[in-house]
This record gives C-alpha cells, structure tokens and sequence, in this order.
C-alpha cells in the first residue's frame, strides 16, 4: 500500500438511512488481550473528520513508522508480517476496520460514509501484534469518534442514485 491516500467505497443493500459526522476529533483504538492460546496487541490513533463526496471514506495514510513499544525486537518471533511491510499491513487492515465500522449493522444500527480517517500513529508489540488486531482496535475506535462527535443523518441512497429520506 504505497499510496498515501486511499478511497474506500462503501455500499450496502440494506436500506437503512446514512449518517456522517459534522466535526473532527483524534481517538485512539487499543485492542490488547492477553490468553492462554494467543495474545493480541494494537493500538492505533485516527483523526476522523468530515469528508464531502458520496459514497466514500477516505484514509490518508500518515503513519510512517510503527511505535515499538516493547524492546523485543526479534524479527523471528515476529508472528503474521515481516517487520519492512509491517506499516503496509497495518494500513491495510485499518482499511478493513474504517469499513467494518461505518457498515456496522450488529452493534449500533448505522451505515456512515463522507469521513476522511487520517492513520496518526500505530503501536507494535514484535510478538503480540497481529494484523487482526489492527482492524479491530480501528473499528473500535471509529466507534468511538462517531459517539464523540455524534452522527448527522444524510438520507438514504438507493443502488446508484441518493434518495431523499422523506420519501
């Protein structure tokens, strides 16, 4: 993922009214269990803001560096992503996550599209982290900026064509 800057196009066929958000903040999205089978670590730190074009969030990727905050630093324990394209692969499962989030049908209810996401900063533990951690503590996050600055309702789109919601 070398592009900065990634538009995620959303669609559902579920006709639920769309919402968006009318204000930024930064949130921070931490997943870390510990089990006896498998642990998980990530944190991630998304500015999410208001973004004018149907149908879309997009990411901007800022994240240059991953944040190892945990000196193992043994490439061969590194468990799913070799350590050069560990900021790809994180950049790509917080796409996975911005989309789990703003389709999010089992939780809350809403369908959200015209954000801009903006990656801030990742935090990699060399043996914990895995790449669905990332999408997870992404999701999670989202979900928290949308509580935050609460969602405007947009209306209802209709396969190609936006349907005004009084209709």
């Amino acid at each position: 993922m070398n592009q900065k800057i990634k538009a995620i196009a959303l669609n559902s066929d579920i006709n639920l009214p769309w919402h968006t958000i009318t204000s930024e903040t930064i949130v921070e999205g931490r997943y870390i269990r510990q089990t006896s089978s498998m642990d998980s670590f990530a944190i991630v730190t998304l500015k999410v803001e208001p973004y004018q074009d149907k149908k879309l969030v997009i990411f901007d990727n800022q994240i240059s560096e991953i944040d190892v905050s945990y000196a193992i630093l043994d490439p061969q324990q590194n468990k799913d992503c070799d350590t050069i394209n560990t900021v790809d692969i994180i950049c790509q499962v917080i796409c996975a996550g911005i989309e789990t989030a703003c389709l999010d049908l089992k939780e809350k209810q809403h369908l959200v599209r015209e954000i801009k996401v903006t990656g801030i900063a990742a935090k990699y533990h060399p043996i914990d982290s895995r790449s669905h951690s990332y999408q997870i503590a992404t999701h999670l996050a989202l979900l928290e900026a949308f509580e935050q600055v609460g969602l405007t309702k947009m209306g209802i789109y209709c396969d190609t064509d936006y349907c005004n919601s009084n209709r």
